[in-house]
């Protein structure tokens, strides 16, 4: 599956910034930042603005994916990849022990526990997060 398409799934398209699940303000596919500066209140983008900024807010996160994977990944594998450390940021993967399993070859029961263990925002289970990590697996393992 495409990059795009599949965070835009798992991040939705929003044109009006709005506050998420910790009270971030947060614009088209979770853009916290524009250019260097916050999302905030009443900002709005137009369909193609939030494409652009898409394409190159995920780059740097697509690269430290294909950086720190030491086995060959399919196409979906990057995707769900890049989809989760896009989700949970560059440091937290490079530090996972997802990351580890994945270029130990581990079993894909211990990738998915992996996986899963990342659904919570300030302590509490996010049911939002536990569905993309579902998914991010699913497609990790198609």
């Amino acid at each position: 599956m495409n990059i795009t398409d599949f965070i835009k799934q798992q991040e939705g398209f929003k044109n009006k910034s709005y506050q998420d699940s910790i009270g971030k303000w947060t614009i088209g596919c979770g853009f916290i930042t524009i250019n260097g500066h916050p999302v905030v209140k009443g900002m709005v983008m137009s369909d193609q603005q939030i494409e652009q900024e898409l394409l190159r807010q995920i780059t740097p996160y697509q690269e430290a994916v294909n950086n720190f994977v030491k086995v060959n990944l399919t196409s979906n594998q990057l995707t769900a990849l890049t989809s989760f450390t896009y989700n949970l940021g560059i440091t937290a993967f490079k530090n996972s022990t997802l990351l580890k399993k994945i270029n130990m070859s581990s079993p894909t029961e211990e990738i998915k526990i992996e996986f899963m263990k990342w659904v919570k925002a300030s302590g509490v289970t996010i049911q939002g997060l536990v569905n993309r990590r579902n998914a991010e697996y699913s497609l990790f393992n198609s």
